[in-house]
């Protein structure tokens, strides 16, 4: 015998069902995602960057803010997710379901059980949003990074960083290698 299809949730149910959800989900193309726990180095790796970028805009009085996993973003029709870390400078429009239209840099930190979805499908997605600025892939299992930067022409660049890189830039912040592992791996 065969087994039904998983039903496939519209924007709307989506939203309605999510709001009253205990936990949180992502929506992929009418498909829930059931958000997990994150181990502790991807707890970490996220707390570093949080506080780092934090820190660097206070610094500098600029006007962005990094959000925690919390932040639903819409990314394109049939597709919601909770980026492990966005990035909003000026300020963050969301529309009557809560979710952030707006972010401009989104970085989502990889594990064994996300890092083949949140490389493939979410990244080409995310570079799909007109306003984002950089997507930033963080490995949580080895010191690697991966950034996508749109260029002035509005193609994107994409560049690899290995445990031998001392700085990246995101959000137009120097950030130390170390900065983003440490008591992370």
């Amino acid at each position: 015998m065969a087994l039904p299809a998983p039903a496939l949730f519209t924007p709307e149910e989506y939203l309605e069902f999510e709001m009253k959800s205990l936990e949180k989900h992502e929506l992929y193309d009418g498909y829930l995602i059931a958000m997990a726990g994150a181990q502790q180095p991807h707890r970490r790796i996220q707390t570093n960057l949080i506080v780092t970028l934090g820190n660097r805009f206070k610094a500098k009085s600029r006007e962005c803010i990094p959000y925690a996993s919390d932040t639903r973003v819409y990314v394109s029709h049939g597709r919601y997710f909770y980026p492990d870390v966005t990035v909003f400078c000026g300020k963050a429009i969301e529309d009557k379901w809560d979710n952030a239209l707006n972010p401009d840099v989104v970085i989502e930190i990889l594990s064994d059980s996300t890092a083949s979805f949140d490389k493939n499908e979410k990244a080409a997605a995310y570079r799909q949003m007109p306003g984002l600025k950089q997507l930033v892939l963080v490995d949580s299992r080895e010191k690697h990074i991966t950034i996508y930067l749109r260029n002035s022409d509005g193609a994107w660049v994409e560049t690899q960083y290995g445990a031998a890189t001392s700085q990246i830039s995101i959000a137009d912040e120097d950030i130390a290698f170390e900065e983003i592992y440490e008591s992370a791996l």
